[in-house]
């Protein structure tokens, strides 16, 4: 069946209309680097479709019907994609939920696609060029400062973390030399837990270790609900039982994502049990964005209304507020949480004063 549907799809005046206007909106193109990227599409695409008739005709004509089907269940139903290969193999491919219906914004949508591609073939080009310029820059420099020597004001030295925190400061010192090391900052998410390690062990300003890692989701709410502020009601664990009946008493939509997630990796919002129970397994096995295993899966409540990021730092029992933002985050590409972008808040108004 799933075949026969493709061959009356490919063969149907529905398809071709779409061909058609593709074929229409390329001369809708303003510059020629848009108008080549079209062109390269629609041939490409053109080849593929001739490709992937004369593959399904002969898959049909030699192959039984039992044959073709094998391995499809009834749960797979939905909207398949054959394509031919060069050497005569038809792919079969199921096509996500979201790009088996129209948009009201697709043309809109691709164009930008098509443009942001443009623009990107451009910038390699102006970087390669400024890359080129920039070794030859540096290169006249080296020179300069070999007879100068370095400016010790603006020296930028490189070392690796050791097997141990005093190897490590061995090798920091060496690299320092007769520099003075004032600080220990993280340059990233995945550098949070060793800049508290070490900046303890300098005794230098640091945030410590008394809270044994404070990128975990789930300890982070269990230590503002213990000081009595508002947290979300939850459940995690690296083992499946250990979060069941949170699953089953829960009202869905829930939230599952890493302990130690960044950036929405991994963060899934899940509409019945199965599907928290398959998510739950799949990040168990899972490569977290920075770096390592995935250590324990969190179950949470799902919060409605807006996502607020403030940017605040405390030293010394100082406490400053440096910016509050809103997130602006859509559904897209099969995902609930897909960043659009950050908008700042007005730090007069009174929402911002609140947060």
């Amino acid at each position: 069946v799933m075949v026969d549907v493709l061959m009356e799809l490919s063969n149907s005046d529905e398809f071709a209309a779409v061909l058609d206007g593709l074929k229409t909106y390329k001369n809708d193109c303003e510059t020629p680097n848009q108008k080549s990227a079209y062109a390269a599409v629609i041939k490409r695409r053109d080849h593929l479709v001739v490709q992937a008739k004369a593959t399904m005709k002969t898959l049909l004509s030699s192959r039984s019907y039992d044959e073709v089907t094998t391995g499809l269940q009834a749960k797979d139903a939905g909207h398949f994609l054959g394509v031919g290969d060069d050497i005569g193999m038809c792919h079969v491919m199921k096509l996500p939920r979201m790009l088996t219906r129209p948009s009201k914004i697709e043309e809109k949508t691709i164009k930008n696609i098509f443009d942001r591609e443009v623009a990107r073939v451009d910038y390699i080009k102006r970087r390669t060029e400024f890359r080129v310029a920039e070794r030859s820059q540096r290169e006249s420099q080296a020179g300069a400062e070999d007879d100068a020597g370095p400016d010790p004001a603006v020296v930028a030295k490189e070392m690796e973390e050791a097997e141990s925190l005093e190897e490590t400061e061995k090798v920091l010192r060496e690299v320092a030399g007769s520099n003075e090391v004032i600080a220990c900052i993280p340059g990233g998410e995945a550098g949070v837990d060793f800049a508290d390690s070490f900046s303890e062990y300098l005794r230098l300003t640091t945030n410590g270790t008394e809270i044994p890692n404070r990128r975990d989701k789930k300890l982070q709410q269990e230590l503002i609900r213990k000081i009595g502020l508002r947290s979300v009601s939850q459940a995690g664990s690296s083992k499946f039982s250990e979060v069941e009946h949170f699953l089953k008493t829960e009202p869905y939509p829930v939230v599952l994502k890493p302990v130690e997630s960044a950036g929405s990796d991994g963060v899934k919002l899940c509409y019945t049990f199965d599907e928290a129970k398959e998510h739950f397994k799949i990040l168990m096995n899972s490569q977290m964005v920075n770096g390592g295993g995935c250590p324990a899966v969190l179950c949470q409540e799902f919060l409605e209304g807006k996502e607020y990021v403030v940017d605040h730092v405390s030293r010394d029992g100082v406490h400053k507020t440096c910016m509050v933002w809103v997130y602006d985050k859509r559904q897209a590409n099969g995902s609930a949480f897909v960043y659009f972008g950050m908008n700042a808040i007005d730090p007069t108004t009174p929402e911002a004063k609140i947060l």
